[in-house]
């Protein structure tokens, strides 16, 4: 039987850059006591989504459609409330997570809706 994961919640979140549009740095404020907080930076891969890429695309209709994605998750995600739900670390170190927007929707189904998933031929 596998275990459900339980995530790590971050509400105190900055996104400080989007590589892809489902792989970003984010900068996390911790509170550690007597009125002390850390800052941490982790990079995280988007779960349940393939973005097109910018970095090694098939061919430029890819990266054009890769470069309009990151547009858009930057104007999603860039100076606004976003929540941030971290889970175990995956394939190249980075956290796997999912994000909800300042809206309350999800961050992959909006970004899906908009068309910009990878598609399986360009």
């Amino acid at each position: 039987m596998s275990e459900k994961l339980k995530p790590w919640i971050w509400e105190k979140v900055r996104v400080i850059r989007i590589l892809d549009a489902d792989t970003l740095v984010i900068e996390i404020e911790q509170d550690i006591g007597f009125e002390e907080r850390v800052i941490r930076t982790l990079k995280l891969r988007i779960r349940h989504y393939d973005a097109p890429e910018t970095w090694r695309p098939r061919n430029d209709e890819e990266r054009a459609h890769g470069k309009l994605a990151t547009q858009y998750a930057n104007d999603l995600l860039i100076g606004r409330n976003i929540k941030v739900l971290t889970y175990k670390k995956g394939k190249y170190g980075r956290y796997e997570a999912d994000i909800i927007l300042e809206s309350g929707h999800d961050f992959v189904e909006t970004m899906k809706g908009a068309g910009f998933q990878k598609r399986e031929s360009y």
